[in-house]
């Protein structure tokens, strides 16, 4: 990685220029934009990718004194507005537990922290083995694990708390050795809002968990075993979560420029690039008449706020 006033080289050393980095900005902006008018037809799902984008603006903000900083305020009060207007509709919507989780992982800024990127830590070769499961396969109910954690940590401790969980939460998605689809990310998204809400976790067996899964993501992308086309949701997923951990292997130029291209000018995202339906497996969904959905739209901006992040705080370009 080097500086220069024109271009911005990120993890494979191939280079994007300015353009490429107003696109991010853009994407990001018409992102929100499209959230905000739709905010009354989105789930909480979508709420909780603006709460990534808000923390990831926070992140990088420099006080007035890098030259994007002016860009950065406004996508971060953007963000901030649309997760205050979204307080009306949710607060009081206990339809799926949208009150609890509206206030507790999308309203409380737990998701801000300073993100770290490093390419030493390094991803592990594939070696999870499937479980063996019988068809029909029920997914396991993470709301059960998420409101278990909510419990231990409802008044948001200043110091580390003790979270307990069920037998239920933990056989039926915290030990599984199932590793495929959204029950990783899920998995993983557990991992971090307990982290996040200040539970109290064994940093050497979070570190490894979340590397363990992220190899996972990092293997079956690569070697083709999970087309990004055909589950482009789970992608924007993966992506997400593990780059809010600083793996630098999910912050790639390839991956950018796929996730710009496939951005609808109006700023959403559809879960399947192709015409095949085999991602569409996330009943919390809502599709829109554009053929985009929240849930999507909501992964796809918050990922183009970890790109911007991850640009912003390597200091890609001189000011």
């Amino acid at each position: 990685m080097y500086k220069n006033k024109k271009i911005v080289c990120l993890k494979s050393h191939f280079c994007l220029d300015y353009r490429t980095i107003t696109a991010v900005r853009h994407g990001l902006d018409t992102s929100l934009d499209y959230i905000e008018k739709n905010l009354h037809r989105v789930n909480i799902d979508c709420c909780l990718g603006v709460a990534f984008v808000r923390s990831f603006m926070k992140d990088c903000y420099q006080n007035g004194t890098h030259i994007m900083d002016k860009s950065t305020l406004k996508i971060y009060n953007k963000s901030s507005q649309i997760i205050e207007k979204s307080r009306t509709i949710f607060e009081k919507d206990s339809t799926n537990g949208n009150d609890w989780k509206f206030k507790y992982l999308v309203d409380e800024d737990i998701w801000s922290k300073e993100m770290k990127y490093s390419s030493k830590t390094q991803l592990l070769p594939l070696t999870v083995a499937h479980e063996k499961y019988q068809l029909p396969w029920k997914p396991p109910n993470t709301d059960i694990c998420l409101h278990e954690i909510i419990n231990a940590t409802e008044s948001f401790p200043p110091n580390p708390v003790l979270c307990l969980i069920s037998k239920t939460c933990w056989e039926n998605l915290l030990s599984t050795k199932i590793n495929f689809g959204y029950i990783l990310t899920h998995k993983l998204l557990i991992l971090q809002v307990a982290k996040a809400r200040n539970c109290i976790i064994n940093e050497k067996i979070f570190k490894t968990q979340t590397q363990e899964i992220c190899s996972t993501f990092y293997s079956k992308i690569s070697e083709g075993e999970e087309r990004i086309d055909d589950l482009f949701d789970l992608f924007l997923e993966q992506t997400l979560l593990c780059g809010y951990e600083g793996y630098i292997d999910f912050i790639q130029n390839e991956w950018l420029y796929y996730i710009i291209k496939t951005q609808k000018n109006n700023g959403c995202f559809t879960d399947v690039v192709g015409d095949n339906l085999k991602s569409r497996i996330k009943k919390s969904m809502i599709y829109f008449e554009d053929g985009c959905n929240d849930h999507s739209t909501g992964l796809g901006a918050a990922v183009l706020g970890l790109y911007y992040n991850y640009i912003i705080k390597n200091e890609l370009f001189d000011q």
